[in-house]
């Protein structure tokens, strides 16, 4: 059963409270990939009215979070080898495009990843997962900026959350935390030394693992579900607070 913590901030609209985290919960696998999302269940255990849930549910299927399927109603997207495998090949492309246009450029300042790195290299240190997802995520948004591209980033921003949720996933079943670290100093070296063959070649091998690391999630049949989704009571979207 997932455990989800509903953290409030502030004059922050409750829509945006609760589509972030069904988003955190989606993107770390707290609600699993196929799993059902029963409003009625999800609305009592966060406490809120449907109107801002189904807000956020609408939020989430535009992002690729959620999708709505005709006899089961809105389940969190289903990975597929095929989807995982497009969106790899297209996030590869869209950040090497974005590498050569950094390197282009005089003013582009390598040394901001430094800091994202040593992040990551704490977040190693506590065995953090959500921190590690969180900062990997930024250092390849960081990327992004600084190519200075406007449509490149708009691009990016619509397509970060199904690559979020595939690197927290990826991370979620490599137990070697410092390999992660090690890829990205890896990649620094790259920039720094304004090696694009270099970066590229980084790049090739950057989340190359993340089919195989995914497969045992992967979608079975044709309908988006994996066989054992057919049977698997709707409870799974029982939300406990903490």
């Amino acid at each position: 059963m997932p455990t989800i913590e509903f953290t409030e901030i502030r004059g922050e609209p409750l829509s945006a409270i609760v589509l972030r985290t069904l988003r955190e919960a989606i993107v770390e696998g707290r609600l699993a990939p196929g799993e059902a999302v029963v409003e009625a269940q999800l609305s009592r255990q966060l406490g809120v009215s449907r109107a801002p849930l189904r807000e956020a549910l609408r939020s989430l299927e535009n992002e690729g979070l959620v999708v709505s399927t005709p006899w089961r109603g809105a389940i969190v997207a289903p990975l597929t080898e095929r989807g995982v495998t497009e969106l790899q090949a297209f996030r590869r492309l869209l950040e090497v495009f974005a590498a050569e246009q950094v390197l282009e450029r005089d003013d582009a300042d390598i040394s901001s990843l430094d800091a994202v790195v040593a992040e990551m290299e704490r977040c190693a240190e506590a065995s953090d997962l959500a921190c590690m997802n969180e900062a990997d995520v930024r250092f390849h948004t960081r990327i992004v900026e600084m190519s200075g591209n406007v449509l490149l980033l708009d691009v990016w921003r619509s397509y970060v959350s199904p690559i979020r949720r595939a690197l927290a996933l990826r991370n979620r079943a490599n137990s070697d935390l410092d390999s992660i670290v090690t890829m990205h100093r890896n990649l620094i070296a790259a920039f720094a030394a304004r090696d694009i063959g270099a970066v590229r070649a980084c790049y090739l091998t950057h989340g190359a693992d993340v089919v195989v690391a995914l497969r045992h999630l992967f979608a079975e049949d044709g309908d988006g579900s994996s066989a054992d989704d057919a049977d698997r009571d709707d409870s799974r979207s029982h939300v406990a607070l903490p």
